[in-house]
């Protein structure tokens, strides 16, 4: 996941890269780096190297007739005899020729190359010259002139006084590394051994025809070639020198700043005597300060430096008191670098911590903690990885003055540094693996001093390690958006069209400005109107904007894009749109500069469309894919909500075209748009809206409640439904569906026989029972595996398979779910397979590719443009200008037409507004359990995840606009309702709308309490979301209103819940609804699932409780505050409790005693509120709104993931943990009565469950045996949930010994008679008693709780009791007779009780109880 872009442009700054850096070329196979010789660290760019100590890329050969070209596979083919040979040095060659391949001839015949040329001992045979590089036409040749032994450079035919030349040839040429360096119109120069010798003024490009080494006759010599190096370019003086100091011709601590040097650890040369692989210490070359090494296989040393991964090497004490000083430096440059620590990448760190250099990875920025101090006074470097990665870093500190952060000679970061650092040791690399890495230390100096910033370039310079600031004038080079945001999830661009300097002028002095502007520009690269008439140059606009409104531009032709294109290259600024009706136009400019962005106009392709019909949005996709389309412009009849949204599931982002309407007053007002226009175009969901009116349209956006989300993200489901289930498989996927995802991801290879196989891995072993590569196996031999690893118990999903993808597509196709096939290898052949078998079961409109593969998505590019492809990557975003980090993003997705698929961390709401209001699409991965819910509110494009049935998608979607500004719940005496739309029908019964229902065609008075559904038929696009809305009119209720509306045969239809009451209790008959609820002006509406809950209520009465269920294929978890306590906001399900046991006696055992145990003791307990329920309309009479006890409740509770929690319900098998650990200890014989009830304490919150015990048994609850339900979470003690009391307070004598007999409690009574008979048991219980029944349990306290309960329900008690064929009067005498038992005396008798099952007399009584 490592991303790719230029350091620089991570971090922010204006420079442009010198093909300066160092890189090696390494060997494939990473495991191998000892072997000998590997790769040296030459300056950037080599085409071509043939190095003498490894002669093919395999390693030395002696035998070998090619010598191997180790970069650009330029292989020279080598004619070899007695004299001409491979040695172990590198090729001996006496008189003979041997000749490059026409490509590295071509290099030299460039307007710049570098040629270097390493000899051994040298010796002449021919009695003329000693010709060692020449061509066959002469005009390149480097040689000796024996008579007077002079080094000569001839180049390009020039003569004898116009070439670089050097005395005493021969002796040069012994052992010698000979450089050249050529650029036209500079110099041609001539090095040897690093050092400058000769140079003249190069004038011509060379002109050599077939160049070789070697020569015969009177040019002969006898020599070894040790290396040839190649480059592209002319190398600087530094970096030949540095090139030098590689082949060991210069001291490597010459190349550096010497004053103040203590210590020089290089990679190049890693001992005082040269390299050596098997070096255990990595000497000190500018003092004794040795490291002695912690070598193993993963950490050893390379040509390039020490390879370290998971590893500590410890510096000696010498460079601690360095740091410790007053000031120092520490320069520390690195290769790649891969993150493997969760939590932090730590590079140079002290065991006290008081110096940390280090990366965050949650937010991919550098730190540099020094002297113990806070956070917020470190100097930071944001993208961190890319500033670690490949380059130098460099630190200075001063004490009393500052701190400062370097990177590649470039100042990044800086903080004040007041006190000295206190470290109590240093080292490098780190073992934990919250905080290791795999990388190189190529190098680290240390200083005593802090360098000054023209020290710190020198030594970049001399690493190859720099930067030089472009000095041709320079936009900033990305728009920071200046349009306030508008309220909207993810937030919508408004744009306008300008047609003149007034009206630039007018925008730009606007209170709110736009975030774009749409800009005819003509070949001359003039502003136009739309006659074509010039108002302003190109420049001046710019200027205008200022760099805070993004400028789209509309060619007025193809002959416009090159100089367009040409001037945005030289000022470096692509933060810009490329807008056109000619899809052609858009897809050429794009191909030129892959960083800008395309708008396809298809306004005149759909006009007076309204919607668009599925094959037209599919057609739309390939026109967009194809041509290299960033949005899809459309008019506003044609960008209905379904239409916008269906699209964007396709991914393909919109921008409406509102439907202006012309008032004639103003440049600015010449395209106001009304209420009912403003709103349609706000609720499209499309990404931009233009229209003249974007202030009218802002001020409509600001008005609406916040965080309204117009468009939907797409619910990914990542590898199907791994929580819980194998990953990648057909079954899990569609589980995965089910829950609610819109989308499975799945990862993909080519298998040795050709088929595309579904895994992730490259290997089998994690997910099943054999490890097999899957690459490497045909499909046969993996389909006799299982998916089953860490499922091999678990019936029912043991014996899943790994699916091919010709299995997933049989299995999605035709069904409302896309699948995002994850490219998992750069195999060639895999985007063609894949696109074959999508295509043969024309699964188009279905699929989208994502890869972290840039070689596939080039082949997606060229093989199958019309395909969506999402580029898979890291952090490229944050929250700290986001605007800038968009230049990275549209530089790496730019040139595939990708969207941006990165890994999740450390994005924020800003970061997302910076791409969508750009148009570009993002999908993050990989979210788990409630780690959505934030993101889901900040507008991604789709969320990709572990657990699909989390993702929350209770939106504020208005389909059709209604009376209230659409609301669904109403309070009020009557209303007229008006909706909005093309052909719309509705009912009033609660059923769903079809076409056949009666047609919308003029607003409907409302004047009782009504149920609305309704939904738009367009005669050529798809149906609209049915939208509902309930009206409660002259309805005073005291309790919030809950509105249950379902078709009426999901109720008594043959296959509805109530026809079925007996049985319509599981998932098989959960039925799709609306739920809803009003209270004091807020209130909530979703889609939910709805079944019988209870066993009595379900056969004994009409009034039937129901249980919501708020799964993903609804809409996802309900978000809302539905207990007002702030303290679970989010709910998978919810009950509707109609309390039949108590409906004819008080109507609140249940509730009352639910509220005393969560406001007074530790017992888990429902949280409930009363409400009225109206049913498709009908008053339904008082219920009970309850939590619903279930996993995913107690994890929403205790803030833990689902995952982590465990819940058991009576009776559980003696099998079960809360068995074994805890209720099953009181007949464990290998135990003592101590050490069992010990283990008991330790096992459960005994808290908790004290107050159980003394709750149940005061309310002598004889219906305790199937309502036990036990909770934890992880490894925590166990809890016992308070629990449907409904059979509270039945008989008076009963209390406490309703824990004991073996009806009512069942399993749980022998665990209770054991620990009644503990003393400290006892104990505990009667002291904890002592204080209830003084409190809480108190005669006084529980009759005025009883009072509290009657005044909230007696003003709803007559409509309950009448609807249910009961009175008030009876209902209130129940009340009266459940007060007066506890007022006489009830904890007296509870007391004793007590006592009486505990064997307490009356002393003892009297001791806790005062009677």
């Amino acid at each position: 996941m490592k991303k790719l872009s230029c350091l620089l442009l991570a971090l922010l700054l204006t420079l442009t890269p010198l093909a300066g850096g160092i890189v090696l070329p390494t060997a494939a196979d990473d495991t191998a780096p000892k072997i000998t010789p590997a790769p040296h660290a030459y300056a950037q760019g080599l085409a071509a190297w043939y190095a003498g100590e490894q002669n093919t890329r395999a390693g030395q050969n002696p035998e070998s007739t090619v010598w191997e070209d180790l970069i650009g596979g330029y292989d020279m083919t080598v004619r070899t005899d007695a004299k001409t040979r491979f040695t172990a040095e590198g090729l001996a060659l006496e008189s003979s020729k041997q000749y490059f391949p026409q490509e590295v001839c071509g290099i030299v015949n460039g307007s710049a190359f570098t040629v270097e040329i390493r000899l051994g001992a040298f010796a002449s045979v021919g009695d003329a010259y000693n010709t060692f590089m020449n061509s066959d036409n002469d005009n390149f040749a480097l040689f000796r002139r024996n008579s007077n032994n002079v080094l000569e450079f001839k180049w390009a035919a020039v003569g004898a006084g116009q070439r670089p030349t050097v005395e005493n040839g021969l002796t040069v040429l012994q052992d010698a590394l000979v450089s050249i360096t050529y650029e036209v119109g500079g110099e041609v120069v001539l090095y040897i051994n690093g050092t400058r010798a000769a140079a003249r003024d190069c004038t011509a490009a060379m002109g050599a025809d077939n160049l070789f080494i070697g020569h015969v006759d009177n040019k002969a010599f006898r020599t070894t070639y040790r290396s040839l190096r190649f480059y592209r370019r002319a190398l600087s003086a530094e970096e030949i020198r540095r090139n030098a100091a590689v082949d060991g011709y210069v001291d490597v601590k010459e190349l550096y700043v010497q004053d103040g040097l203590v210590s020089l650890y290089s990679g190049i040369r890693n001992t005082r005597a040269g390299y050596n692989a098997d070096a255990a210490v990595w000497e000190d070359l500018a003092g004794q300060q040795d490291i002695t090494l912690n070598l193993n296989d993963k950490n050893y040393f390379t040509r390039e430096g020490l390879r370290l991964n998971s590893q500590k090497h410890s510096f000696p004490q010498t460079i601690v008191n360095t740091v410790n000083g007053q000031a120092f430096t520490v320069e520390m440059s690195l290769g790649a670098l891969t993150t493997l620590g969760h939590s932090f990448n730590t590079f140079i760190n002290s065991t006290n911590d008081n110096f940390s250099l280090f990366r965050r990875v949650s937010n991919n920025v550098l730190e540099f903690k020094f002297a113990g101090n806070a956070a917020a006074e470190r100097p930071t470097v944001q993208d961190g990885l890319e500033a670690f990665s490949g380059n130098l870093v460099a630190v200075t500190y001063e004490v009393g003055g500052k701190t400062v952060i370097y990177i590649n000679g470039e100042k990044v970061a800086e903080a004040a540094s007041p006190r000295a650092m206190g470290a109590e040791d240093l080292f490098f690399g780190h073992p934990d693996a919250s905080r290791n890495y795999d990388t190189t230390f190529r190098a680290m100096r240390f200083y005593n001093r802090a360098l000054t910033a023209e020290e710190i370039m020198k030594n970049a310079k001399a690493d190859g390690s720099f930067s030089a600031k472009d000095t041709r004038p320079t936009s900033p080079g990305y728009v920071s958006i200046a349009q306030p945001h508008t309220g909207i999830v993810g937030d919508v661009a408004l744009v306008r069209r300008v047609d003149s300097g007034t009206e630039l002028d007018a925008v730009m002095s606007g209170v709110i400005k736009p975030a774009a502007v749409i800009l005819r520009i003509n070949s001359k690269l003039n502003i136009t109107d739309a006659d074509g008439r010039e108002f302003l140059s190109l420049p001046e606009t710019l200027d205008s904007l200022a760099w805070s409104v993004m400028p789209v531009f509309e060619p007025a032709d193809a002959a416009t894009v090159e100089p367009l294109v040409s001037y945005l290259k030289e000022i470096r600024f692509t933060d810009c749109f490329f807008l056109s009706k000619d899809a052609a136009l858009v897809k050429a400019a794009r191909e030129a500069l892959p960083a800008v962005r395309g708008i396809i106009d298809y306004t005149e392709v759909y006009k007076g469309k309204t919607g668009l019909t599925q094959e037209e949005c599919i057609e739309l996709r390939k026109s967009m894919k194809r041509n290299n389309g960033t949005v899809a412009l459309l008019p506003q009849s044609a960008a209905r909500q379904e239409t916008v949204q269906y699209l964007y599931d396709s991914i393909v982002n919109v921008w409406v075209c509102a439907a202006d309407q012309p008032d004639g007053v103003g440049p600015l007002d010449g395209g106001l748009l009304d209420a009912g226009q403003r709103l349609d175009a706000l609720f499209s969901g499309a990404l931009g809206i233009v229209s003249d009116d974007t202030a009218g349209l802002y001020a409509a956006a600001t008005s609406l409640p916040k965080k309204i989300m117009t468009r939907v993200p797409l619910n990914i489901g990542h590898r199907g439904l791994p929580d819980g289930n194998p990953e990648n498989t057909v079954e899990g996927s569609l589980l995965a569906y089910e829950a609610g995802a819109d989308v499975i991801e799945n990862d993909v290879y080519l298998t040795a026989d050709g088929q595309v196989v579904v895994m992730h891995d490259g290997t089998t072993g994690r997910t099943c029972n054999r490890n097999l590569s899957v690459t490497g196996s045909t499909l046969a031999e993996l389909k006799e595996l299982y998916v089953n690893r860490g499922f091999e118990n678990v019936e029912g999903k043991n014996n899943w398979r790994i699916p091919t993808l010709e299995e997933y597509l049989i299995a999605f196709r035709g069904k409302d779910c896309r699948l995002f096939i994850e490219l998992k290898s750069d195999q060639k052949g895999l985007v063609e397979a894949v696109r074959d078998l999508v295509n043969r079961y024309d699964m188009y409109a279905q699929v989208a590719v994502i890869t972290f593969h840039e070689s596939q998505m080039r082949t997606m590019r060229e093989v199958w443009p019309e395909m969506s492809v999402g580029a898979l990557c890291g952090g490229y975003l944050d929250e700290t200008d986001s605007d800038a980090d968009m230049r990275g993003v549209m530089n790496f997705i730019g040139k595939y037409n990708a969207t941006l698929n990165p890994s999740y961390s450390g994005y924020g709401e800003n970061a997302i507004r910076a791409a969508l209001i750009r148009g570009i699409g993002v999908y993050p991965w990989t979210f788990a359990g409630s780690s959505y819910n934030q993101y889901f509110t900040w507008g991604y494009s789709g969320l990709t995840g572990n657990t699909a049935g989390v993702l929350n998608r209770h939106t504020k979607r208005l389909t059709l606009t209604g009376a209230a500004d659409g609301d669904s719940v109403s309070v009020g005496e009557s209303l007229t309702l008006t909706l909005a739309g093309e052909n719309v029908h509705y009912t009033l019964d609660g059923s769903d709308p079809t076409a056949d229902d009666p047609a919308y065609t003029a607003p409907i008075t409302i004047t009782e309490t009504t149920i609305v559904r309704a939904a738009s038929f367009p005669a050529d696009a798809l149906p609209s979301k049915t939208a509902t809305w309930s009206y409660f009119l002259r309805e005073n209720s005291t309790l919030p209103i809950v509105s249950l509306v379902t078709d009426p045969d999901n109720l008594t239809g043959p296959q509805g819940i109530y026809s079925n009451h007996e049985r319509a209790w599981s998932e098989k008959w959960e039925r799709e609804a609306t739920v809803a609820m009003y209270e004091d002006g807020s209130g909530f509406s979703i889609d939910c699932g709805i079944r019988m809950h209870g066993r009595t209520s379900r056969r004994v009465s009409e009034k039937k409780s129901f249980t919501l269920k708020f799964r993903g294929r609804y809409g996802g978890e309900l978000g809302y505050d539905v207990f007002g306590d702030g303290i679970v906001t989010d709910f998978s399900s919810l009950l509707l409790r109609a309390s039949v046991e108590d409906t004819y006696t008080s109507y609140m055992r249940d509730e009352f005693f639910a509220r005393i145990a969560m406001d007074y003791t530790d017992v888990p307990a429902q949280n409930y509120r009363y409400v009225s329920l109206f049913l498709n309309g009908e008053y339904w009479g008082i219920y009970c709104l309850k939590d619903d006890i279930t996993r995913q409740y107690y994890a929403n509770l205790t803030g833990t993931a689902k995952e982590d929690v465990t819940m058991l319900s009576s009776p559980v098998p003696q099998s079960a943990a809360v068995y074994t650990e805890a209720l099953g200890l009181w007949k464990d014989t290998s135990l003592t009565r101590e050490e069992a009830y010990e283990r008991f304490c330790a096992a459960v919150d005994m808290d908790g469950f004290i107050d159980w015990v003394l709750l149940e048994g005061y309310c002598a609850n004889v219906d305790i045996k199937s309502n036990l339900r036990y909770l934890r979470t992880g490894d925590g003690p166990w809890q016992i949930v308070f629990y449907d009391l409904d059979w509270a307070f039945q008989t008076r004598n009963n209390c406490f010994f309703n824990l004991i007999g073996p009806e009512q409690t069942a399993q749980i009574a022998p665990t209770i008679r054991w620990l009644f008979g503990i003393d400290g048991f006892k104990e505990r219980l009667l002291t904890r008693y002592a204080d209830l029944t003084e409190t809480t349990l108190s005669d006084g306290h529980v009759t005025e709780k009883i009072d509290e309960f009657r005044a909230l329900l007696a003003p709803e008690m007559a409509r309950e009791r009448a609807r249910w064929s009961g009175t008030a009067g009876a209902w209130e005498e129940s009340v009266d007779a459940l007060r007066a038992n506890i007022a006489d005396g009830y904890a007296a008798h509870t007391v004793r009780n007590l006592c009486s099952i505990l064997g307490v007399g009356e002393e003892e009584r009297m001791e806790y109880f005062g009677f």
